[in-house]
């Protein structure tokens, strides 16, 4: 009997030294996988950001900033000299505004990536052009988009007109690609003040859109 005790003693103690090798290994490979999954993910970043820089020196979007900058000066000229019926004529949506989508006019020129809009999202010069550009062309139809509110007194040459449909929806939409929320929101209450009758259906839809 004695010696059938010491067995189990024996067997009871060789399962608790298995159990706790087989638990310290599990903390061991724990450890291992927070680790190298850390050291993955700040890898990841930095190749992110590798990659995103490299999009921002690629020439289609040094090009697309150049191209929006030249822009912006007119805007500011036209503002300057009241001249608001500028903005109401000219073509700029393509390089205002920036668009996953292709256009009848250029096909595929000023159509962005995922990555290339994600890339300009981080380029702080390009943002602050942008929101200039929304400014500006907000102004033309007397909306006041940083304070979400009718500009009082604008005159009859800065209303807004049912042909500018298309143009609005591409500001909307663009906003709505670089997370910008407020200005997606105050072109949203703008749509709602103007009625969304005049709106067309696709636009309707990015309205949907709540962020």
């Amino acid at each position: 009997k004695k010696f059938k005790k010491k067995q189990k003693q024996k067997q009871k103690q060789k399962q608790k030294l298995h159990l706790s090798r087989y638990l310290c290994l599990v903390v061991v490979v724990t450890f291992i996988t927070i680790i190298m999954g850390n050291l993955f993910n700040k890898e990841s970043g930095i190749d992110e950001e590798e990659r995103l820089t490299k999009i921002l020196e690629s020439k289609k979007i040094k090009e697309y900033k150049k191209k929006n900058a030249e822009q912006l000066k007119l805007f500011k000229q036209w503002e300057k000299h009241g001249l608001w019926s500028q903005f109401h004529q000219s073509h700029y949506d393509w390089w205002c505004f920036p668009s996953d989508r292709s256009s009848r006019a250029y096909g595929d020129k000023y159509k962005l990536t995922h990555n290339e809009i994600k890339a300009l999202k981080k380029d702080n010069e390009f943002m602050k052009n942008y929101k200039d550009c929304i400014d500006l062309v907000s102004k033309s139809w007397g909306w006041d988009v940083n304070n979400n509110k009718i500009i009082k007194n604008a005159g009859l040459e800065r209303t807004f007109n049912i042909i500018f449909n298309t143009r609005f929806g591409k500001m909307l939409y663009s906003s709505f690609l670089l997370n910008e929320n407020k200005i997606f929101h105050s072109l949203s209450n703008f749509a709602h003040i103007q009625g969304l009758h005049k709106f067309d259906q696709w636009i309707l839809t990015i309205l949907k859109l709540s962020k």
